[in-house]
């Protein structure tokens, strides 16, 4: 089997990147390796080769994702849910519950 081709040399992160206007805004180190670069906008962690990073800005996976960090942060759970009940909605539920417990408590003791 023939063997892999080695790189004559290491490529690092380069800070310029940063500016690059097919980069800019969405690549940075990667603090522990500096053969490494991240992605902001799809936090995945990238070989620092230009090549590749260019390639990854146009793949399909890196456009919808910045697709959704375009749009906005997402809404959080609280605002899904209604902050009061009504006066009415409340007697209701009440009256269920109050039914439930008058009639069906026996019912899963005997089992």
């Amino acid at each position: 089997m023939p063997k892999e081709k080695e790189s004559l040399y290491t490529r690092k992160y380069r800070v310029a990147w940063e500016s690059d206007a097919e980069l800019k805004g969405w690549i940075g180190p990667v603090l522990a390796d500096e053969t490494k670069s991240l992605c902001k906008i799809c936090k995945c962690i990238l070989a620092a080769h230009k090549k590749d990073l260019l390639l990854h800005g146009k793949s399909k996976k890196h456009q919808e994702a910045e697709k959704r960090s375009l749009a906005g942060p997402s809404k959080k759970i609280t605002e899904f849910m209604k902050k009061g009940l009504t006066a009415s909605r409340k007697i209701a539920e009440l009256k269920i519950a109050a039914f439930i417990c008058e009639h069906c408590s026996l019912a899963t003791i005997d089992h």
